[in-house]
């Protein structure tokens, strides 16, 4: 989209594709409009944009923790991840960790 828009009771948060011809560092600007009260810090992100063909880097495992019974293991990454659906067959009985961590 050209721009996300906002309310008091929205989540603040979008998620989106940035797509472009151009292939290098772009910066992404968000500024508040206040319809009311609130005030808001504008903020500027930088994005490196790559070819689409590029390889991807792979997910980092940020965490791993046991569920709070300890029937099974809560993985956090850094970015998402499908390894799961291209390697588990089924995810109603067992498999090898090593299947989808590497």
């Amino acid at each position: 989209p050209n721009s996300v828009q906002f309310t008091s009771s929205s989540a603040m948060q979008s998620i989106f594709t940035v797509q472009s011809t151009y292939t290098g560092c772009i910066k992404l600007f968000a500024a508040g409009i206040s319809s009311g009260g609130d005030s808001y810090i504008p903020a500027t992100v930088s994005l490196i944009v790559i070819d689409n063909q590029a390889p991807l880097l792979p997910p980092i495992l940020k965490s791993a923790i046991f569920s709070s019974d300890g029937t099974y293991l809560i993985f956090t990454f850094d970015s998402e991840t499908n390894m799961a659906a291209t390697a588990v067959s089924s995810f109603e009985s067992t498999f090898t960790c090593s299947l989808v961590l590497s």
